[in-house]
């Protein structure tokens, strides 16, 4: 005789993962921006039109949307710079969405990266249209105009074709078609590394981010100012690797001078792809549990002059 009825826990479970998710979501984001990145926004430096506030509030509307696994990707995606656009008014996060938004779903505790090469081979044209609304709604800066599949218009491709039309000069269309090598291969070992050697979040972000530009410029750099202007950030990146980084007084004087000559007015010189990039890599590394939110996040060192205060 059965005494007691079965429930069924799966919303309840559901529930808790989309929560799950959503912590680790804002907690990359929010320890991406409070890093003394060189070029970026951080906890000691705001832009003329864009200030840390709407980095953390960012945060807090875009989780939400992109924790929803049961939303097709293209959704997510549009839902969560929509969530963004109506508390801020500058395109702060279209990159990290994107870049998020098909990490959110998986089970990392198997094979994730067989699971993620299936979700981008998924995405179809309804996804697609999706990203395209997303890209129009954001306005993102320097966003030039292409032959094939312009973003103005509407897209006649898959999510992953059209992505590949962009993968030769867009890192974060790159790893759409690629399975996002990159941040698997290059972005996440480094910062891992960068965590064990430092034991706090900020300087493996700050270490992180040199690699990152050294290995790769910056394609929304080169997107606004040509790919000139990006190999010179590459090289400068690399001088500054070559003179210890930030293990040697003389690599963080070269670090804190090149962040000075990224800071033009207009933030041309924003490297942004690249603290997309490592925002990702921070969300993986939380999801994998390699680093949690209760992490140590300062790093003590100053850089005499904080990076544009550090």
């Amino acid at each position: 005789m059965q005494l007691f009825t079965r429930l069924d826990h799966t919303p309840l479970i559901a529930a808790a993962e989309a929560s799950s998710v959503a912590l680790h979501v804002q907690t990359a984001c929010i320890w991406e921006v409070l890093s003394r990145k060189l070029g970026n926004v951080h906890r000691y430096q705001d832009f003329a039109d864009t200030t840390l506030a709407d980095f953390l509030l960012s945060a807090a509307a875009c989780a939400g949307p992109l924790s929803q696994s049961t939303l097709p990707l293209g959704q997510r995606i549009y839902q969560a710079v929509a969530a963004t656009r109506r508390i801020v008014r500058v395109n702060t996060n279209l990159g990290i969405i994107l870049l998020l938004a098909p990490l959110t779903g998986l089970d990392y505790s198997s094979r994730w990266e067989n699971e993620l090469g299936k979700v981008l081979q998924a995405a179809d044209l309804a996804d697609a249209r999706d990203v395209y609304a997303a890209i129009r709604l954001a306005q993102p800066s320097g966003l030039g105009q292409v032959p094939r599949e312009d973003v103005r218009g509407e897209p006649t491709l898959r999510l992953q074709q059209v992505m590949a039309l962009a993968a030769d000069y867009d890192l974060i269309a790159r790893q759409y078609v690629t399975d996002y090598a990159d941040v698997r291969q290059f972005g996440l070992p480094v910062l891992i590394e960068a965590w064990e050697r430092w034991g706090c979040v900020e300087a493996a972000v700050l270490e992180c981010q040199l690699h990152w530009l050294a290995q790769y410029g910056d394609s929304a750099i080169a997107r606004k100012n040509g790919p000139a202007a990006a190999q010179w950030v590459q090289q400068q990146a690399q001088e500054v690797l070559n003179l210890g980084g930030l293990s040697s007084a003389a690599g963080r004087r070269a670090a804190a001078q090149l962040d000075r000559r990224l800071r033009l007015p207009d933030n041309r010189f924003n490297p942004g792809t690249t603290a997309d990039l490592i925002t990702a890599c921070l969300f993986v590394a939380l999801r994998t549990q390699v680093l949690r939110p209760d992490s140590p996040f300062v790093w003590a060192q100053s850089l005499g002059v904080e990076l544009a205060s550090l």
